[in-house]
């Protein structure tokens, strides 16, 4: 007589369907297999049945491509089955649970009394200041750096500087934030008419806040301004010259941000950087509009890369926000905040609070913040939300899969 057990998952396996397939990943380990096999994708697909919470009764008579796939996983850690000695011995499956916020975003209506209250605060964890669009340099893609990541622009031909009562009602209302990390960026930063105030509102931030210059702008007077903290900003071509009176008047304490058009580029990067010894530096890929190649070669990742990043935390993440965007703001110059510096307004310092528009952003339809895979081609993909969320690269490139799984679904 055939022998009934108690079939389940390890805890650390992750497991996603498409409409045909299943594909499961030990995190631990990253060993993983997929199957297409009908009778094994129904059987996968029964064990997140809610009435079954994981675990599901089978028997060795059950299919033999179903029995050989158990034993597969059983031999590689990613499964157990447990002789049933009594139907009351069923083993207690922990099903994970996302206890954040986006689960509060579904009951809106419950707790719209409290939008004044302070709980909103707690969820905004980095700030980014455009204080100012004042430069004297006209580098060629300066209206474009700053939508892809952290950087300075004038995107304004006029002067526009975040007047001194915003600033003091900004870090008025933020006071229980728990906020990680404050990036200061204009234009030339060392031109704002307003620094020896904000440098004052920053002291509680001092260990926090990042400086944001380009290399052309620094003299030896920014040197003697700012202690640390400072973001030395570097686009190519490189003049040798200048590079070599801001390394001499940093050394290694600041943070070289190289922003790489092309391979080239990252040769240059990668010689500097032996050349004088930096320890500390980032590279930014950056798209022209006409190096997709380079993406291509170097940003898009292929199926290895998004499984040997994995990690079952960050895939709970995936599924219901984005950590590229999530818990920061951005506010401009004239007082505008957004979430993204690709997206719309959510208000002004002027006539909004800080709370009001971390509440606009989180119950927004179209919020960055929760901005996940659920579009196409990702929302049909095994890989879902194994990949990095969403990020400023997508919105530029108008593309949503930064990848060559297509290639191999």
């Amino acid at each position: 007589m055939n022998k009934d057990y108690w079939f389940y998952l390890e805890s650390y396996v992750y497991v996603s369907f498409d409409d045909h397939n299943v594909l499961l990943i030990n995190s631990l380990d990253k060993n993983n297999i997929k199957s297409s096999q009908p009778e094994i994708y129904k059987l996968m697909k029964s064990l997140f049945d809610p009435e079954n919470c994981g675990v599901i009764k089978i028997s060795k008579d059950i299919n033999k491509e179903c029995w050989n796939f158990i034993e597969y996983l059983r031999d590689n850690f990613m499964c157990d089955i447990i002789e049933i000695c009594s139907p009351l011995n069923k083993p207690v499956q922990i099903i994970p649970y996302n206890n954040i916020i986006s689960n509060a975003r579904q009951i809106e209506n419950s707790i719209t009394s409290s939008k004044e209250g302070n709980n909103y605060l707690s969820y905004l964890t980095e700030l980014t200041l455009m204080i100012n669009t004042q430069c004297q340099h006209s580098c060629l893609y300066c209206d474009k750096y700053y939508l892809q990541f952290n950087c300075c622009t004038k995107y304004k031909e006029q002067n526009i500087e975040l007047g001194v009562n915003d600033l003091y009602t900004l870090f008025n209302q933020i006071k229980q934030a728990p906020i990680g990390r404050v990036n200061i960026v204009g234009g030339d930063i060392s031109l704002y008419s307003n620094m020896n105030e904000l440098l004052s509102l920053l002291q509680p931030y001092k260990d926090e806040a990042k400086f944001y210059f380009h290399y052309l702008s620094i003299d030896k007077e920014v040197f003697n301004f700012f202690e640390k903290g400072i973001i030395v900003i570097v686009d190519f071509p490189i003049k040798k010259n200048q590079f070599e009176k801001v390394y001499d008047f940093f050394n290694d304490i600041c943070t070289y941000s190289f922003i790489l058009k092309s391979d080239d580029d990252y040769k240059v990067a990668v010689s500097y950087i032996q050349r004088y010894n930096i320890s500390k530096y980032e590279l930014k890929p950056f798209y022209t509009g006409h190096n997709i190649s380079f993406f291509e070669q170097n940003v898009y990742m292929h199926q290895q890369d998004i499984i040997d990043s994995i990690e079952m935390r960050e895939i709970q993440k995936n599924e219901i926000l984005n950590k590229n965007y999530f818990g920061r703001l951005f506010v401009l110059p004239d007082g505008a905040v957004k979430s993204n510096m690709s997206s719309n307004v959510l208000g002004y310092l002027q006539n909004s609070t800080i709370v009001e528009l971390l509440y606009t952003e989180i119950y927004s339809l179209d919020s960055n913040w929760f901005g996940i895979r659920n579009k196409q081609p990702c929302c049909d993909c095994l890989y879902q939300y194994l990949c990095p969320p969403m990020s400023n690269y997508e919105t530029q490139l108008k593309k949503n899969n930064l990848c060559h799984i297509h290639t191999i679904k």
